[in-house]
């Protein structure tokens, strides 16, 4: 097969199409997922054929829903991309009921797992809420409790014919790092984690490019995890639309009417907010693969307020939940957001948004 650089992205997204509608034969499949684990999958004109290529396979009722979620102005999601391979609880399924109790509205985009023990949905099945939704279902949830979350293979159904060869091919491909991308409700505020620094850069690029958001933070943390980590130093790559007066003031600048791109914005964080990496002293924390039996242990601790600001999981959640804060502009500061997801969590207010969607999730379960 050609270099990923050497071929046309017009033949590339007609492969592409085959590999996703079933048209192509098992070992085309097999081969292109293969290709696709390259580090010059991060290409971005790849990038964007790839993306391009899954967005046409949604159902148009998928796409009808979705139209419906573009309308709202403050929808964030909070997600990162996995595969960091490394110990990982379900750190964003738990910001996102932290956001949703903090009066923003959440369209969290997740999957099972596809590389770890524990996928966004894999958590949510432990936790009874995890079944699919019939798409008006998932609108009203999100109208009534600021939350809703999208299974990626509901809205992509071409997704899941290509996970036996994923896990075949064992490396990591460009699928990994696209999912945030994807979300279908299109968010303008988004909180986006990724393991590396390569695929960071690609996906925040991407943002810049595409035009996509208000406000996004592409993040990973040294450790390589796939979020901002309380024990590592990480990297925050902020991309922003441009501000009316920015846009004033280049056109007057210009003495033209011009489209000022969106900025991007490189920031370390130290990890903790109260101190240097090291210096907090933080317990806890499960040093082996956690299960979704896992996950599900630790987020009814984090709800119940079975665990203080000296847990790792507090701090990592307080911590990323303060940075979609931030990302959502409802924060000055990573710190101020910080603060606040913590008094969430020790106020019962997350454990009340919970039990809100559970009741919720369960009365339109029943209807559907």
């Amino acid at each position: 097969m050609q270099k990923l650089e050497n071929i046309d992205i017009e033949d590339y997204q007609l492969r592409l199409k085959g590999l996703l509608s079933g048209a192509s034969s098992e070992a085309e499949k097999h081969a292109f997922v293969s290709h696709l684990s390259s580090a010059e999958a991060l290409n971005d004109q790849v990038l964007q054929a790839v993306i391009a290529a899954v967005r046409l396979t949604m159902p148009a009722d998928c796409a009808t829903f979705a139209g419906l979620f573009k309308a709202k102005e403050k929808l964030i999601d909070c997600c990162g991309t996995g595969g960091s391979g490394l110990s990982h609880f379900n750190t964003s399924t738990t910001v996102a009921f932290i956001l949703a109790a903090a009066g923003l509205q959440v369209a969290k985009f997740g999957n099972r797992a596809a590389s770890s023990q524990s996928g966004s949905f894999d958590l949510l099945h432990k936790l009874g809420i995890g079944d699919a939704l019939s798409l008006p279902a998932l609108a009203a949830l999100l109208d009534e409790t600021n939350l809703a979350f999208l299974f990626a293979p509901q809205f992509y159904p071409g997704l899941a014919a290509l996970a036996p060869y994923r896990k075949a091919v064992g490396a990591k491909t460009i699928f990994n790092y696209i999912g945030p991308l994807l979300n279908p409700a299109a968010p303008p505020y988004r909180l986006i984690g990724v393991p590396n620094h390569p695929a960071q850069a690609a996906v925040a690029a991407h943002l810049v490019r595409e035009a996509l958001v208000e406000q996004a933070f592409v993040v990973t943390a040294d450790s390589g995890l796939d979020e901002l980590d309380v024990d590592s130093a990480c990297t925050l790559l902020r991309v922003r639309k441009p501000t009316a007066t920015e846009t004033k003031n280049a056109n007057a600048t210009t003495s033209a009417t011009t489209t000022i791109s969106h900025s991007l914005e490189k920031i370390r964080i130290d990890g903790h907010p109260a101190g240097q990496t090291g210096e907090i002293g933080l317990k806890g924390k499960v040093g082996r693969l956690l299960s979704a039996e896992d996950n599900a242990e630790i987020f009814h601790a984090l709800m119940q307020g079975q665990l203080d600001g000296q847990n790792y999981y507090h701090a990592l959640v307080c911590l990323n939940a303060g940075a979609a804060l931030q990302a959502a502009d409802s924060v000055a500061s990573l710190e101020k957001g910080y603060e606040i997801a913590a008094r969430l969590l020790e106020d019962g207010a997350a454990l009340a948004k919970y039990n809100q969607y559970r009741q919720k999730f369960q009365k339109y379960l029943e209807r559907s």
